[in-house]
């Protein structure tokens, strides 16, 4: 009699053993759906301390200027790692604390916005669609820069003049025309974030420095 074998355990098997320690995002804030913006505990800019500085978020912001969540089975990893953060197709790192978790402030544009985490080995995202009516006091942003780099502790900076001369760096963060600064990022990845809600009409000079020692560098 011809014996015959079936590998039916095996295969039962494998997807339970390829499911362990694999990371999953989780976004806690923004909340989906309809939600007015409110202005109240909604802060744009972070204070800048030295030493090192990195993105960090106020524990009173308002849930509706955050994105915050966890990377689930991180924590077996044991240090800082960047994930990627994706807001209205605009991407940047985002940095995951040693126990997983994630935030940073973030003020949205009216209507519709998109919020998308990926997680730092890549193989797990979530996305977050919302539609945000006008609040009170909370002013958007018409013109955003980013700047984002890709190496750990490093310092790059954002400068920005605008055209009726003024200019945004770390040591002047908001400006008297509706433009700021949100942070001084000094340990690495980004983002610096520069924010108007009106815009002056015209062209705006982008520059990055790199701090070197004690000297900085174009």
């Amino acid at each position: 009699m011809r014996k015959i074998f079936l590998p039916l355990l095996l295969v039962a098997l494998s997807p339970v053993a390829h499911s362990e320690g694999v990371q999953e995002v989780e976004i806690d804030a923004p909340l989906s759906g309809w939600h007015p913006a409110e202005g109240e505990d909604a802060s744009f800019s972070q204070s800048i301390n030295y030493p090192a500085s990195s993105v960090n978020m106020a524990d009173d912001q308002n849930i509706s200027a955050q994105i915050r969540g966890k990377i689930k089975n991180y924590a077996a990893a044991g240090k800082v790692q960047q994930g990627r953060l994706v807001v209205n197709g605009a991407s940047m790192p985002q940095r995951v604390e040693s126990d997983g978790s994630f935030a940073r402030p973030y003020i949205f544009t009216e209507g519709s916005n998109s919020v998308q985490v990926i997680s730092p080995d890549g193989q797990s995202r979530q996305k977050m669609q919302f539609y945000s009516t006008p609040g009170t006091g909370t002013i958007r942003a018409r013109l955003r820069l980013v700047l984002s780099w890709d190496t750990d502790n490093t310092d790059l900076d954002l400068h920005v003049v605008t055209p009726d001369g003024e200019h945004a760096w770390y040591g002047n963060t908001v400006l008297k025309n509706s433009g700021a600064l949100d942070m001084d990022v000094t340990t690495g990845y980004g983002p610096e974030i520069f924010a108007m809600p009106a815009p002056v009409h015209g062209a705006i000079r982008c520059i990055s420095t790199t701090m070197v020692g004690a000297a900085k560098r174009n």
